[in-house]
């Protein structure tokens, strides 16, 4: 039984691991793009399934972002192929 619990533990902390991995390259991707005001305006909320999530606490900062991203997308897709939208959500950071 411990071996057992053991085992679902490190196969927990792996995938945890490479969701943690997956979400830092595509935060590294999505800030190539953005100015130094945006980098402060924008944070990566959630990945879910084929759509990322970004929230805006500046309505401008969140249409600048819009502008630029089917760009981003792309560049996302070079790595991870299966994200197909992102979506942004003004309101708080």
């Amino acid at each position: 039984m411990a071996t057992h619990i053991r085992q679902l533990l490190d196969d927990f902390l792996k995938q945890k691991e490479g969701h943690l991995t997956r979400q830092k390259k595509i935060e590294r991707v999505i800030e190539n793009f953005l100015t130094p005001a945006m980098k402060e305006q924008l944070s990566l909320k959630a990945i879910e399934g084929d759509r990322i999530m970004i929230s805006s606490a500046s309505s401008g900062a969140a249409y600048n972002f819009n502008l630029l991203k089917e760009e981003i997308l792309q560049e996302i897709q070079k790595q991870f192929p299966q994200i197909k939208t992102i979506s942004i959500k003004t309101g708080a950071k």
